[in-house]
């Protein structure tokens, strides 16, 4: 979904990120219309913050996310750049899944924190959402095991 009035770098980002489905999440091929082989993702959970580097790293994680919600799909809601930081936004995203080990139906909302260079591609990003929900209910996290270090 095209965005009114997101520049041409942000409207390239927010269409990777929707287009992303089970399909390509792990084709590298598909991350490289983003990323160099120096982009930085981060997504920001306390417990065990995660980030890749590069096409593959990226593929690599999205997989993993695919894998554990197969239906995921993510819709841009909203934008803010920051005109005196050319390539720089934040994106709202709101986005639905179902977790394979459950069935349960899930919708949530993130936020996507990019800076990209004068090309287009990604230079670092950071997701921002509530991962400890959404690990707890994709079977992937349970608060209440015993820890393991």
């Amino acid at each position: 979904m095209a965005l009114t009035g997101a520049s041409k770098t942000t409207s390239g980002v927010i269409a990777f990120f929707e287009g992303l489905n089970k399909e390509n999440s792990a084709d590298a091929e598909y991350h490289k219309g983003l990323c160099t082989d120096t982009s930085i993702l981060n997504w920001d959970w306390h417990i065990k913050p995660m980030q890749s580097t590069g096409a593959a790293g990226m593929a690599e994680v999205h997989a993993t996310w695919w894998t554990t919600f197969p239906d995921l799909k993510c819709v841009a809601k909203d934008v803010i750049e920051d005109t005196s930081k050319p390539g720089k936004s934040v994106v709202n995203f709101d986005f639905t899944a179902t977790p394979a080990k459950t069935g349960k139906a899930l919708a949530f909302k993130g936020v996507l924190i990019t800076m990209c260079d004068e090309s287009g591609k990604l230079i670092d990003g950071t997701w921002y959402t509530d991962f400890t929900n959404l690990m707890i209910a994709g079977g992937l996290y349970d608060p209440c095991a015993p820890k393991t270090e």
